[in-house]
């Protein structure tokens, strides 16, 4: 179509009173670019050829003068939205026609255009809205390019890499923003480049073949990755076209943009977009009115709704009537950006089963930091619940049978101790009283009677005080090790003194621990190195204690018997001995004792031993 039709066609139908039906019956044989506005500007109608122009429909009714596109003079000096020429005639002005312009698409391609506007009037003469017909002439502006300053200028002031590219692939030209994108210093040092030694060698083949295509008078657009002349690799989306030269052949113009962030975050979405669907957590967002906005698989699957159901729905579908207020203070914190961070509470599913869960809730922020909206993480933890619960009434019943055996073996080492205080009281009165009246076998066994009444007091001793280890209901205070070690070796003198042992120690800390647990464990530990004593040698004990992470390590070593390796777990089990009364005394009690007041502080003891050469006890307390 000519400059000459469309003005006649632009006068005709503003000459019209029926101009809207007569523009309707035309639009769809007509290959140039047709909009129409209301008397506000706001956009009434878009052809099919507008669309293909301008890169996109514009919302009618909404969008003004065409839409929000950047719009260029030809000398490529930015024109001002109230300089439009449907602007200029709905004031009531007129629009120089045939002037030419240049759009910038969405996708960054620029296109060269002719346009002609002219008001639409009512009977009245009064201005109901506007028509404006636009011809692209991006071609034979391109043929023009070598003598075309303003489209220079505006190659060069374009936020895009521009470009052309001969058939073979030789860089012809290149604006300052491609020279930045693949880092070179100025137009002269890609002189002669090829842009296929640019392209990343696994998307050369499809670059090779979009050229040929261009270059064959097809338009072109595709992705693909460049490799900078500094080694730097880039995401590139590029738009091509075919460009007449004057020695006829067909270079292609390509307008190219680096998408490498925007390739990045849409990576960045598709993976969050996976991890948010395959998660065992019901993720879900809504909006501040609590308007559920997005629902993953696992929401299904916890809450029994799909996300045809339940997206556009409020989030209180979910809570049952007795957490109802919950939702306005989650809503409240969260618009003042407030993260909210594992909550229990109590949700209800589609059928009505109740459930507990923990909830995370964050906000969401749209660029410029406004809160619009949450993110919710629902766990399920009904079952961790019920386990919770049966754990508490495990450990209640425990504890009462805990305390109830204490209280039995205190009270049963309690009363044994008056009939065995008998037993031996008149044991030993026969023997001092009417010992010669027995002889043989009557002296034998009265020897017995009090030897099994006295080791009977000692484990009715022992079993007490292994009992009422655990006894102590106030909390551990900082105890000094060194008091407890002195204090164990002063209940040890005579036994010390009479083997000729020797006990050193290192410097001691100080612990959370009550003092008396640890002076029973020096004791025991101690008392032990001195009886299983080598019968050639006096007893040497050292007593160390050195820091660990995040424990204190403590050792108890001797120069003792020592003890077999297949004996040094047992060895601290209840009423376990190694040896007959006959040769050791005891109970078999004192390392049971030990280990359970090591355990109270969630420590561990154990025994590292060479037999005939001594042994050493460790034990860690938690720092």
């Amino acid at each position: 179509m000519t400059e000459a039709a469309v003005k006649a066609l632009t006068d005709f139908v503003s000459s019209r009173e029926d101009a809207g039906q007569c523009f309707r019956e035309m639009y769809d044989i007509l290959p140039v670019a047709i909009c129409t506005t209301d008397a506000s500007g706001r956009v009434t109608y878009f052809n099919d050829a507008a669309v293909e122009l301008f890169g996109r429909a514009p919302q009618l009714g909404t969008d003004q003068w065409c839409a929000n596109w950047k719009m260029f003079r030809p000398d490529g000096t930015p024109l001002p939205r109230d300089q439009f020429p449907m602007a200029v005639v709905l004031r009531g002005g007129k629009a120089p026609s045939g002037i030419e312009g240049v759009t910038e698409r969405p996708d960054g391609r620029l296109v060269w255009f002719t346009q002609y506007a002219t008001a639409l009037r009512n009977s009245a003469g009064e201005i109901t809205g506007s028509i404006h017909i636009l011809i692209e002439i991006t071609d034979r502006k391109l043929a023009e390019i070598d003598n075309d300053q303003p489209f220079r200028a505006i190659v060069e002031t374009t936020p895009e890499c521009v470009k052309i590219v001969a058939p073979d692939g030789k860089l012809l030209l290149m604006n300052s923003q491609g020279l930045r994108i693949i880092g070179a210093p100025s137009a002269e040092a890609v002189a002669g480049l090829n842009v296929y030694d640019l392209v990343a060698p696994e998307d050369l083949a499809k670059f090779r073949e979009m050229n040929e295509r261009v270059c064959n008078g097809e338009k072109a657009s595709i992705e693909f990755d460049i490799i900078g002349l500094q080694g730097e690799r880039r995401r590139m989306e590029t738009h091509a076209t075919p460009l007449r030269q004057r020695d006829g052949t067909t270079a292609h113009l390509a307008f190219t943009r680096d998408i490498t962030d925007r390739a990045k975050a849409e990576r960045d979405t598709l993976l969050l977009g996976a991890i948010v669907e395959n998660s065992d957590d019901a993720i879900i967002s809504k909006d501040l009115n609590g308007i559920i906005t997005s629902w993953n698989s696992s929401g299904e699957r916890l809450f029994g709704y799909t996300a045809e159901e339940i997206v556009g729905k409020p989030i209180t579908l979910l809570i049952p009537p007795d957490h109802l207020d919950e939702e306005p203070q989650i809503l409240a914190r969260l618009r003042r950006g407030e993260r909210v961070d594992h909550i229990e509470t109590r949700r209800v599913r589609k059928d009505g089963t109740l459930l507990d869960i923990s909830l995370t809730i964050s906000p969401v922020k749209d660029s410029s930091g406004k809160v619009i909206g949450a993110s919710k993480i629902a766990r399920d933890i009904t079952d961790r619940k019920r386990i919770e619960v049966r754990q508490k009434q495990i450990e209640n019943e425990l504890r009462r049978a805990n305390e109830d055996l204490e209280q039995f073996a205190y009270s049963a080492s309690h009363d044994l101790q008056e009939p065995l205080r008998s037993v031996k009281i008149f044991s030993e009165l026969l023997t001092t009283d009417y010992g010669d009246a027995f002889t043989g076998e009557a002296r034998e066994f009265l020897k017995h009677l009090r030897t099994g009444a006295s080791r009977m007091e000692m484990l009715v001793h022992d079993l007490l005080s292994y009992t009422q280890v655990m006894k102590f209901d106030k909390p551990a205070e900082l105890a000094d090790t060194g008091a407890a070690l002195s204090a164990a070796l002063a209940n040890l003198t005579g036994t010390i003194e009479e083997a000729g042992a020797k006990v050193t120690s290192d410097p001691l800390p100080s612990l959370y621990v009550h003092g008396a647990h640890l002076q029973q464990l020096f004791q025991n530990l101690i008392g032990n190195a001195v009886k299983y004593r080598s019968p050639d040698r006096a007893p040497v004990i050292h007593v160390g204690a050195s820091r660990g992470d995040g424990h204190w390590d403590f050792s108890v070593s001797d120069n003792g018997i020592g003890i077999d390796p297949e004996y040094r777990e047992k060895i601290f089990g209840l009423f376990n001995r190694l040896h007959t009364n006959d040769q050791y005394s005891g109970t078999g009690l004192g390392l049971a004792i030990c280990q359970r007041i090591v355990g109270r502080y969630q420590g561990r003891i154990w025994v590292d031993s060479v037999p005939g050469k001594g042994s050493t006890f460790r034990f860690l307390f938690p720092d």
